[in-house]
Parts: structure tokens; sequence; C-alpha cells
């Protein structure tokens, strides 16, 4: 629930209901129960229900304001008012998830240090890829979708482990050149 100022959720006293021609307004019925809804640290009513479900049609009322009438305790979000918002705003009527999950700063580092192995850090920066990818893909299996950045840890590894396989493979043929370069040089 969003935080409110004490004035945005005090109810109307006695006195302010009784200084208020309520009758005069016209749209009041006296047998149906008048409302009052708060907005932008404004308070507003008395008004009938009819007019509140015409301003939430309206956008005038959004599902997160405060309303209050009579028999009620306290103030209490639009959305909880049965009737006030048609089907469309039924989800508001579901409580908030939680918060989104987190990025796991390990899978971040896994994929920049993954892409800055391709072409600036090569095999350091791939190893260290490759470290950040597997510690981060542990850390997002153990905390049960609070964590996210599963792909960024994935992609780091196979940026790492590429970078990796081909540094290897270029350091063999190299080495293999090398020591054929001895061979290949005498017999000619």
């Amino acid at each position: 629930m969003q935080e409110e100022t004490e004035s945005e959720q005090r109810l109307p006293d006695e006195e302010s209901l009784s200084g208020q021609d309520v009758s005069a307004a016209g749209e009041v019925d006296p047998s149906d129960p008048v409302w009052y809804y708060s907005r932008e640290s404004q308070q507003y009513g008395p008004e009938p229900l009819s007019k509140l479900q015409f301003l939430a049609s309206m956008g005038q009322i959004e599902p997160t304001d405060l309303v209050w009438t009579e028999g009620m305790p306290d103030w209490g979000e639009a959305y909880r008012i049965e009737g006030l918002f048609d089907e469309s705003s039924s989800v508001w009527q579901q409580e908030p998830d939680t918060e989104p999950a987190a990025i796991s700063p390990m899978a971040v580092g896994s994929f920049v240090l993954g892409l800055l192995g391709t072409n600036l850090l090569f095999f350091v920066g791939s190893i260290a890829a490759v470290v950040f990818g597997h510690v981060a893909l542990r850390h997002i299996r153990d905390n049960e979708g609070t964590v996210s950045g599963r792909g960024m840890a994935i992609a780091g590894l196979i940026l790492g482990y590429m970078v990796i396989v081909a540094t290897t493979l270029i350091g063999i043929i190299v080495l293999c050149l090398f020591l054929l370069r001895d061979t290949l040089g005498s017999s000619v």
C-alpha cells in the first residue's frame, strides 16, 4: 500500500459532515451510502457509489486511491471496493506481486567478461567469465526465483568457453608449427 500522510487518512469527523448539505448536491440519495475519496493529497466527497464508478471509468479515481464510507474502520484502496471498477480492472483485485527478481551481479560480470574476453582480455577474461558464470548459476539456483540472470550467465559461459577453446587450439597449432619448424628446416 502506498505511503499516505495522516491528513489523507483521517476520517471525516462529525463537524465536517454536519456542515455539508448533502441533499443540495442533488446526486446523493439519502438511502445510499456516501463515499469519500482521496487523490493526490486532496479529499473529495461525499459522492454516491455511482459517481465513484463513473469517475473510476474516466480514470479520475485510480485503483490505488483511498476511499471511505460510513461503517469502514479506516480508509482503504479503491480496488478493494466491489463493483467500483469494471471487469477489465480485475487485476487490481489481486494482491500485488512481490518485487521482481534481482539480477545476479555475477551473471552480469560473466557476460561482460565473456564479451571482453573475445577482444581485449582474451584468455584471462574468458577464464574469469567461466568462473563467474558457474558461480552465478549456482547462486540463481540456490535462491529459487529471487535472483535472475540465468541467460546472462549462460551467455558469459558460452563466450568464455569459446575463447578458451579457440585460444587453446591456436596455441597448440602455433606450438606444433614451432616444433615442426626445426624438423622442416633441417631437411631442406
